[in-house]
């Protein structure tokens, strides 16, 4: 097999790598969620907090459906966060900053542009 067709097939088996999103409800949240595989098409994740007076209140999180705007339309007082790589959407990781933090992700990545330079040559 040659190498650029080796190449596109790992970009494609790369790509269909869904993303894990720990994923809880309001009230079962405490213990950090269970982690979940989004479907292929859904990449980031979301976590709902709340402040209280004292501390920040998880109330929902998961794979991420809508903007976080939809969300906390529906939500008043909340705040929603999202992100992007597997795991990300917990307050104990990196939120926010849309950077990956799994290495599936950065693989999936660099397949893609792989793929799209080989096919361009």
């Amino acid at each position: 097999m040659a190498l650029k067709e080796i190449i596109i097939l790992v970009a494609l088996f790369s790509v269909g790598i869904a993303s894990e999103c720990p994923t809880c409800q309001a009230g079962y949240c405490d213990g950090g969620g269970i982690s979940e595989p989004c479907p292929g098409d859904i990449h980031l994740c979301y976590v709902l907090t709340v402040q209280t007076n004292s501390s920040i209140v998880v109330i929902r999180a998961g794979c991420l459906f809508q903007n976080c705007t939809a969300i906390e339309q529906h939500n008043p007082g909340s705040k929603c966060q999202e992100c992007y790589g597997d795991n990300c959407n917990w307050p104990s990781n990196q939120l926010g900053n849309n950077s990956s933090n799994s290495l599936a992700s950065m693989i999936s990545f660099l397949s893609v542009v792989i793929s799209v330079f080989v096919l361009l040559l």
